[in-house]
């Protein structure tokens, strides 16, 4: 007797092509490192990665926020699980975004700092 498969809805589709795209890049992921990371609250994490991918002779610079969750084969280990919140650009946009606004704002504060 044939298996008779179910018909997909339209948000079940997107989700398998959603899954098949993130494993295609987890796969053209070359280099991952992380270069920062912060605890927001008990349940959230912000880190700042470089990803170096495949095909591609640029690095980026990855934020992102994790959330706390558990692992899958022990239930007691915490991990941190990525959200969508968080963006993606090449390392060289992120030293043009930090170099000029972000140092300048720093000198001025250290300028203003009373404690020296």
């Amino acid at each position: 007797m044939p298996k008779t498969t179910a018909k997909l809805t339209k948000k079940q589709e997107k989700e398998n092509q959603r899954k098949e795209r993130n494993k295609r890049v987890r796969e053209a992921i070359v280099e991952q490192k992380t270069l920062k990371e912060i605890g927001l609250s008990g349940m959230y994490l912000a880190r700042l990665t470089r990803v170096r991918y495949e095909r591609n002779p640029e690095a980026f610079i990855d934020f992102r926020i994790y959330q706390r969750g558990y692992d899958k084969d022990d239930s007691e280990k915490e991990v941190y699980h990525p959200t969508k919140r968080g963006i993606q650009m090449t390392e060289r946009n992120f030293f043009k975004l930090v170099e000029g606004t972000f140092f300048e704002g720093l000198d001025k504060l250290i300028e203003k700092d009373p404690r020296g």
